[in-house]
């Protein structure tokens, strides 16, 4: 769990920490609070690995949504 706001360039170190737990998918939080979600595809493209879910708000479970690899495509052009 990542929020959408760290910075590309911490992204890589805070996953790095984690492969202890053997994580199989990511998911970011906070995607409301950016307008820079490039470095989430960045992200997937680099560690190969889907993101499941993320949300959009401060409303649980009203703004937690499934991530198909469309709406994040979707998400980061729009």
């Amino acid at each position: 769990v990542m929020s959408a706001t760290t910075k590309q360039k911490d992204i890589p170190e805070i996953i790095s920490r984690f492969e202890c737990c053997a994580p199989d998918h990511l998911l970011f939080t906070k995607l409301d609070e950016t307008t820079t979600l490039g470095p989430i595809l960045n992200e997937l493209v680099r560690t190969s690995k889907p993101a499941r879910y993320y949300s959009d708000g401060q409303r649980v479970p009203e703004d937690f949504h499934v991530a198909p690899p469309e709406r994040i495509v979707n998400l980061v052009l729009n």
